[in-house]
This record gives structure tokens, sequence and C-alpha cells, in this order.
């Protein structure tokens, strides 16, 4: 993988070698030129070992919903480095939640989701110490709570009474 560090532009543009140098290490996508770090299976090669390899890939794929959906289920803290916006889409944080754990990922949740109470049921149904976290009306909310509560019994200490 570092070998690609020291390698020639010529080098670091040819497929097969930025392939197999990913295959060794997900981090050597960030020598990889520019159109090999846009290329769909090549950052895909690279996160099979390391999902932080996606902080090096291109920022057109950053922002593919559908590819970061992918991604972010083949290694949730993936998030972290996706697009922005894609931080409050229901569909890619719980993903992520499900696939590197909500501890792994909190950090790189949106707000707004928070408040989501859609979002949150889902949320608390995998981890239900994620109660803690969540606006306080959705703290009080009986569905909400009993969601956590079958998830992580120790929720209860988060619920709004």
């Amino acid at each position: 993988g570092k070998v690609l560090k020291h390698a020639s532009a010529r080098s670091r543009a040819d497929r097969e070698i930025v392939l197999r140098a990913v295959e060794n290490s997900g981090e050597a996508l960030q020598w990889a030129s520019p159109d090999l770090r846009a290329d769909k299976q090549v950052v895909r090669r690279a996160l099979k070992t390391s999902g932080e390899a996606f902080e090096f890939a291109d920022e057109i794929l950053k922002c593919d919903r559908e590819f970061v959906l992918e991604s972010v289920r083949m290694k949730g803290r993936v998030l972290e480095y996706a697009d922005a916006s894609l931080h409050s889409d229901p569909e890619v944080v719980m993903a992520a939640v499900t696939n590197a754990g909500f501890d792994a990922v909190k950090m790189h949740i949106h707000l707004d989701l928070f408040g989501d109470r859609d979002f949150v049921c889902m949320l608390v149904r995998t981890e239900g110490a994620a109660l803690k976290f969540v606006d306080d009306h959705l703290q009080a909310d009986k569905d909400v709570v009993l969601n956590a509560v079958r998830s992580t019994a120790r929720a209860i200490k988060f619920a709004n009474q």
C-alpha cells in the first residue's frame, strides 16, 4: 500500500496497480490518481481493508447516496467521510448504526434526526441506550421509551417521565 506513495504518476493512474495496492491497504487510495479515487470498484476494494479509505474517495462518490449507502453497509464508519447532507438521511444513518454501532457513528448523525420520531423509533429498537441522545419530547414518548427498553432495559434511566 505505501509503495504507491512513492510510485510514479503513471503507476498511480494504473488501475491494476492501484487495485492491488488498495487490497493490501485501503489507505493507499490517498495516493491513487484522481480518476481512480472516483472509481467505485477501486473504492469498494479499498473499503474491504479499511473504512477510513473512504476519506480519500472522490467528492462525487461521497455525495452519491446509493454508493454511500452501499459503503456504510460494508463499513459503518464511512458515514464520517460521507457528504454532510447524508448525515441526515435516516436510511444511510441506520445502515451505519447497524453495521458499526451507535457509539461509533453518533458524532456524525445530524442533530435533526434526534427529533425525528420515525428515525428515533428505528434507532432505539437497535440501540436502546441511544434514548439518552434524543430530543426531550421523544424521551417522554411512551412508544419510543418502550422500544428503547425492549432493546436495552437500562434505557429506562434516559426516559423523561
